[in-house]
């Protein structure tokens, strides 16, 4: 079996009502949210954006009423399912409470604090009898901020045919013996920042960097670049900042180039 997590291809919906966005940040944490879920207001990003079955907000999927209807029966008591207001289309917040503990460290390679809590794990392993049944689950280590999917998930995807859902395959059953190449975690030298001077520096046009996360200007806007875990990167033009962003520290680099589009 193979292990996902579960991404999307281009968010394009915003919260209209600023104030909201300390549910982003308070809440989906693993814990049930039904009971204290507010009415929040979505809009798209911008006019006639192409729109696709999945989109995030930090980092919370948000689904269709498609994709829900499709999947539905796949997270049955692992999420709680809250509706989100829009003004055309049904838009649901995927609250993911399937926790489970089944990361194998004995083969797992990872990056601690001195406190000895995980930073980053670079080469996922998971106990297979652990998770040989599930669907879709979150882990205590990154619980505010990577949702993980199985085989059987992936592939309703596929069947139903759902727009915009990306799937960062992290671990393969079959393979889990194996030593696989892994990214190490970047050492960077000189001052570091916290985060909020790390956004200034990159305002007055300084490239600034810590662990796989860059951030740079790129025509006078922010975008962030990730290492994905096989090397590649990712750029985003970030709509809410992600969580994990905000405790790391920050050093200036050299300037990259921004692909173009």
């Amino acid at each position: 079996m193979k292990v996902y997590i579960l991404e999307d291809k281009d968010s394009f919906l915003s919260i209209v009502d600023d104030s909201k966005i300390r549910l982003l940040y308070n809440g989906f944490n693993g814990k049930p949210m039904k009971e204290s879920w507010e009415d929040i207001l979505l809009e798209d990003i911008k006019p006639n954006i192409k729109k696709y079955d999945i989109s995030k907000l930090s980092c919370n999927p948000i689904f269709t009423e498609n994709a829900v209807s499709a999947l539905n029966d796949l997270m049955v008591g692992k999420v709680e399912i809250l509706p989100y207001t829009h003004k055309t289309e049904k838009y649901f917040a995927i609250n993911v409470v399937n926790v489970l503990n089944c990361v194998d460290f004995s083969k797992a390679d990872c990056q601690k604090y001195t406190d000895g809590f995980v930073k980053s794990i670079t080469k996922y392993a998971f106990y297979e009898n652990m998770i040989m049944d599930e669907t879709i689950f979150k882990i205590p280590e990154f619980i505010a901020t990577e949702v993980f999917v199985t085989d059987q998930f992936r592939d309703r995807v596929l069947e139903a045919k759902l727009t915009g859902f990306e799937f960062i395959e992290v671990w393969d059953s079959s393979k889990s013996s194996e030593k696989e190449t892994v990214i190490e975690e970047i050492q960077y030298q000189g001052e570091s920042y916290p985060f909020k001077e790390a956004v200034q520096l990159v305002m007055q046009g300084k490239t600034l960097a810590s662990d796989k996360w860059l951030m740079q200007l790129v025509n006078g806007e922010l975008y962030i670049r990730r290492t994905e875990r096989n090397g590649s990167f990712t750029w985003v033009q970030p709509i809410f900042i992600p969580p994990v962003l905000l405790d790391l520290q920050w050093y200036i680099v050299d300037k990259v180039n921004y692909p173009e589009k």
